[in-house]
């Protein structure tokens, strides 16, 4: 008995994660902070305040946000997430439960990403890559949040691996050229719309593959497929809410609409130097390793969505990070290949990189917890109390046995996977999902204190009269505006939208940094409310 167990010991961890040992890394980077926390500011607290809105009104064919149209995101994902809502609402609060439909469009986006590397390149490959797209910093906090951008994740890798097999597979390509392309479209609108189609075009004079029959009768295939998803729902829309629709089409169009600058350049690659860390530096070796098979559809197709990904990015009005992850899918792809061709001193200093990074950041966590457990040592007992002052740390013994585990089960990894270069990104991966599920469970208390907005929405609610019909507000932020009619069941009427009215209350929000300016008479301060250790303070001034 003990020779086997010492035998097991021994045995090197084969690479790349494969099976049920990567199903395992996902699950444990999926599931960990989706439920046990209030909507956190900013996409999450949007997302659910969507959801909530759709299932309060139970008009889901035009999302709104408390009480306004709602233009950014497609209604899919909102669907989708209050599907989970009344799936799970008898066993999970509804924010938990939404929070259920980011895991699932992940997963899919993650599954079509291993597909499409698999059939390009080869089965350690398309592993490689999902591990890749697994440790992307930007995929970390937003694959966690009620975000719409998760479900164009999803439809965008299956565009994308349809056009990658169409060549070879024309109906099966076809099916998920089609099928991709309306979840994109359903997810985010016309700028997810654009992607794959673009792609498809592009490719063809570029790889010789794909100017073939076959590659027209996937396209053919994917427009019928498609036209339901561009069709049906603007259709019951212009039936039922044209000004709404009418709305939604002006936005979309206007977003992708804006002319490049320097500026936005740069700050583009500000914002994928790291959301694409580390598939963008892979990508752009898989370019120089392979470079003279950039024509060959395993390179051609990845690099042009890409390119085209990027391009608009620099047409949208205001890019943000979570616009960004539209660039995961085409820079994972081929991150796999450019694993199996690094050379060993790069593999080596990323494996190296991630095991002192994320061994280190884990420590420090650890022993915060421990500090702010016992109080020992003092020193960094007061340190961790001054960063959210007020906060009672409570032991969970479900989240702290699974952070335990983790743990564990990260320094098994570091010493006992094999030596080769496919430890970079698989090391990579596994730290990012330990440092995370260590942060979502035994300090989980400690961030919803801080980044939830329950405590100021009941206060709130406690200081305005039960009957209250009209309350205006000056200043309030988009998530805010979702939080407070979710926590408090307050919807605003926006000075900024619609001017002023005779409500006999207005509630202001402010930043600490820049002055207040106190409404003029007749309103009269009657309370005031923030979140701990934040700049935002929100002021209710009643009509005297």
């Amino acid at each position: 008995m003990a020779a086997s167990l010492q035998a097991l010991l021994a045995r090197r961890i084969p690479l790349p994660l494969s099976s049920w040992p990567l199903a395992v890394l996902v699950a444990a980077f999926l599931l960990p902070g989706l439920v046990g926390h209030d909507p956190w500011k900013t996409e999450d607290a949007v997302g659910f305040g969507v959801v909530h809105q759709m299932l309060a009104s139970g008009d889901w064919l035009a999302p709104s946000l408390a009480g306004e149209p709602y233009y950014e995101d497609g209604p899919l994902y909102f669907w989708v997430a209050a599907l989970f809502v009344k799936l799970l609402g008898a066993v999970l609060p509804p924010h938990d439960a939404a929070r259920f439909a980011s895991a699932f469009f992940v997963l899919a986006a993650l599954a079509c990403v291993r597909l499409a590397a698999r059939e390009l390149y080869g089965k350690r490959e398309g592993d490689l890559s999902t591990l890749a797209m697994l440790g992307s910093v930007g995929l970390l906090w937003h694959s966690h949040e009620a975000a719409a951008e998760t479900a164009m994740l999803a439809g965008l890798a299956a565009a994308y691996y349809g056009v990658a097999i169409s060549h070879r597979k024309p109906y099966k390509g076809g099916l998920f050229f089609g099928l991709g392309s309306g979840v994109a479209f359903l997810a985010k609108g016309l700028v997810a719309l654009v992607q794959p189609f673009a792609a498809a075009l592009l490719v063809l004079p570029i790889s010789a593959p794909f100017r073939q029959p076959r590659f027209a009768i996937a396209v053919g295939l994917g427009l019928v497929i498609l036209t339901p998803f561009l069709v049906v729902w603007p259709v019951l829309l212009a039936g039922r809410a044209p000004g709404y629709l009418e709305g939604w089409l002006a936005w979309q169009l206007a977003n992708i609409s804006n002319m490049p600058t320097w500026e936005k350049l740069l700050d583009v690659l500000k914002t994928l130097a790291w959301v694409a860390w580390p598939v963008w530096p892979l990508a752009l070796w898989a370019s120089w390793a392979y470079r003279r098979s950039l024509r060959e559809p395993g390179f051609a197709v990845p690099f042009v969505a890409g390119l085209v990904s990027f391009v608009l990015l620099l047409f949208m009005r205001e890019p943000r990070d979570m616009d960004a992850l539209a660039m995961l899918v085409p820079l994972s792809i081929p991150a796999g290949a450019a694993v199996m061709a690094l050379q060993r001193g790069a593999a080596n200093a990323l494996g190296w990189f991630a095991i002192m990074t994320f061994s280190i950041a884990g420590s420090i966590l650890w022993l915060l917890w421990l500090a702010t457990l016992s109080g020992f040592p003092p020193a960094l007992a007061r340190t961790a109390a001054r960063l959210e002052p007020g906060f009672v740390l409570e032991v969970r013994w479900l989240p702290l046995l699974v952070a335990c585990l983790l743990t564990a089960a990260w320094w098994v990894l570091v010493l006992r996977a094999e030596r080769s270069t496919l430890r970079s990104v698989t090391l990579w991966a596994a730290g990012m999902t330990v440092v995370w599920a260590l942060a979502v469970t035994i300090w989980l208390g400690w961030i919803d204190y801080a980044k939830s907005y329950r405590s100021v929405g009941e206060s709130l609610r406690k200081a305005l009269p039960a009957d209250v019909r009209c309350v205006e507000s000056r200043g309030l932020g988009i998530s805010q505006r979702a939080a407070l009619h979710y926590h408090a069941g307050l919807v605003t009427r926006r000075v900024e939208a619609h001017g002023w009215s005779d409500c006999p209350y207005l509630l202001v929000q402010i930043d600490t940094r820049a002055p207040a300016a106190e409404p003029e008479p007749p309103w009269k301060l009657v309370w005031e409310g923030r979140r701990p250790r934040d700049r935002e303070r929100y002021r209710l001034y009643r009509r005297g």
